[in-house]
């Protein structure tokens, strides 16, 4: 994209080779301990004809207290909560709360990578800064929890210029909840739609269509040997044009949450002519635990080449 001439991008990024403390990392000591770890700052000067897309990622690393001779210690599976929140001016405007509950070997070390693709579609006027945050909520057995690498991008980009953009976003305070906005899949292979978009497109030769998506998968059982296996697709028309398997066997000493988050960017380059129907479905395969999806998202980048 050319500079004054529609879109633009700005982003912070950083990178940390070692997320265990390493150069560039950020410590959260305690819980309740939040920063906001990465910022940009863009101008609208039309916000009745701007979109700002926001594509975000942490990684998120966890050490256990140093092993002890206590079996209270020793016998007892590492637990953490972490919010991650994107905001403009102060506001929040999506959220993910990432849990997880595993058994430790050693000093035990653990890393997720929360990722969120969101579309602002109400940018103020002027300055809008938008931050990334994230707070360390509530641990046990847990010493240090680190913000890594990570990275917030906002696309700029004026309506009615051969770009634009649709998403279907979901923020969920508790993953494992129901009436918090969950949604707890069906066993046996039956499919569920958790995000869906529509984009018309008039010369399909000339469009192009990005995707961006994310589901946070959380798991929660009461046996000792947890196993789980489940597809993330998207459709287009009913159609698949994309699927990951997730699956996943881990050992805990009590009953556990687990969260992961499938992300599957991806460009379709042949949309048909008219209304294209894009689907976020994910199945349960087999498992000996409940499964439910989280906070997640589906964003379309329309291009007219």
């Amino acid at each position: 994209m050319g500079l004054n001439k529609g879109p633009f991008v700005a982003a912070d990024t950083v990178s940390v080779l070692n997320p265990y403390g390493g150069t560039g990392s950020i410590t959260l000591a305690a819980d309740g301990d939040s920063e906001i770890v990465a910022t940009v700052d863009v101008c609208v000067t039309q916000p009745e004809k701007t979109q700002v897309s926001l594509d975000s990622m942490t990684q998120i690393a966890v050490t256990r207290l140093s092993p002890t001779s206590d079996p209270v210690i020793l016998n007892v599976s590492v637990t953490f909560e972490v919010r991650y929140e994107i905001l403009r001016n102060g506001n929040v405007i999506a959220t993910i709360n990432d849990e997880m509950d595993y058994e430790a070997a050693g000093e035990g070390r653990h890393t997720n990578f929360p990722n969120f693709p969101i579309l602002d579609d109400n940018p103020n006027a002027g300055i809008n800064t938008y931050d990334l945050k994230v707070t360390r909520v509530s641990t046990s057995v847990v010493e240090d929890i680190f913000v890594a690498s990570r990275s917030l991008k906002a696309t700029v980009m004026g309506l009615n210029k051969g770009l634009f953009v649709v998403a279907d976003t979901v923020s969920v305070i508790d993953a494992l909840s129901v009436a918090a906005g969950a949604i707890e899949l069906v066993p046996g292979g039956v499919p569920t739609v958790v995000a869906t978009v529509e984009v018309c497109v008039k010369e399909p030769l000339k469009t192009q269509v990005s995707l961006d998506s994310m589901a946070q998968i959380a798991v929660i059982t009461g046996e000792p040997d947890v196993t789980f296996e489940m597809t993330y697709e998207l459709l287009r028309n009913g159609v698949t044009i994309a699927t990951i398997d997730n699956s996943m066997d881990y050992i805990s000493l009590e009953p556990v949450g687990y969260t992961n988050f499938p992300n599957f960017p991806l460009v379709d380059d042949t949309p048909s002519a008219g209304i294209n129907t894009y689907v976020l479905r994910c199945t349960f395969v087999s498992a000996n635990a409940e499964i439910f999806v989280g906070s997640r998202s589906l964003k379309a980048t329309v291009i007219t080449v």
